[in-house]
Order: C-alpha cells, then sequence, then structure tokens
C-alpha cells in the first residue's frame, strides 16, 4: 500500500512506474497488492525516481529524499537572492489553505466608549444598539 502511495505522490500510473522500475504493469500491481516483494534493483530504480523507499520498507518517511521536481524547486529557490526568496515564500504561503477556525475562546480585548454621541468600539462609533458578548457566553443589549 505505501509503494502506491509513493507512486500515486509522484503522479505516475502503475505501467510508468513499473518502467522506472524495470518491470511490467503486472509486476507492478503484484507488488502494490503485496503478492510479491520487489528486489534492489528494483527499489534502487525507483529510488532515483524521487520514491521514499525508506517509507516504502519501513513506514517512516526519509527527511532526505526529495523528487525530481522538488530538487529542481529547492536548487532554484537557493538560487534566488533574498528578495527573491521571500517573494517564493511568500506566494507559496499565499496559495496554502487557511487553517481552520475553531471556536475557541482568545484573550482578545474590544474598547468600548460609551458617550451622547453613540457607543465608540475600537475606533468605530455605532449609534444602535450593540450587542455586547461577555467572555461566560451572557449577552446583554447596550446603547
Amino acid at each position: 500500500m505505501r509503494l502506491k502511495e509513493e507512486r500515486v505522490r509522484l503522479g505516475m500510473n502503475q505501467t510508468e512506474l513499473g518502467e522506472v522500475g524495470g518491470v511490467r504493469h503486472v509486476a507492478q500491481y503484484r507488488y502494490e497488492k503485496g503478492d510479491r516483494q520487489p528486489d534492489s534493483a528494483y527499489l534502487s530504480n525507483i529510488a532515483a525516481m524521487g520514491v521514499d523507499v525508506q517509507y516504502v520498507l519501513t513506514g517512516k518517511r526519509s527527511v532526505s529524499v526529495l523528487s525530481v521536481d522538488e530538487s529542481d524547486l529547492v536548487a532554484s529557490f537557493r538560487a534566488l537572492d533574498r528578495r527573491g526568496q521571500v517573494g517564493v515564500l511568500g506566494l507559496v504561503n499565499g496559495m496554502t489553505p487557511e487553517p481552520k477556525i475553531t471556536n475557541k475562546v482568545t484573550n482578545n480585548t474590544m474598547t468600548f466608549n460609551a458617550s451622547s454621541d453613540g457607543v465608540n468600539m475600537n475606533g468605530a462609533t455605532f449609534n444602535e444598539q450593540v450587542t455586547v458578548i461577555r467572555s461566560a457566553g451572557e449577552r446583554k443589549k447596550t446603547r
């Protein structure tokens, strides 16, 4: 199953990875199903393509194994000046999904100032009724 995970991670089908490893599609299928065990020549060939063989064999990820694309990306990143690296990091961070928002209570502080002109909350004035939510969860309506 881990061999299939690595194949999918690299965006390859069974025939393509089998060719890299020097075996036919049927052998690749049997390796992934667990019916057969690959030999060292196969493992060496697929490792050169970016398969994390340590993970395939032990279930523990190797931090040093990069795919060809990942290696190219790291080399290109290292060739950039600091400004370019910051730009790339900004781009990648902008493409990363936002973390899930939880309903945890935080220690954020909001400032409320009441006057005859209305209620001022963090610099914005509200002349309408404002709902204040206390940390204990009680709601109190104020003017």
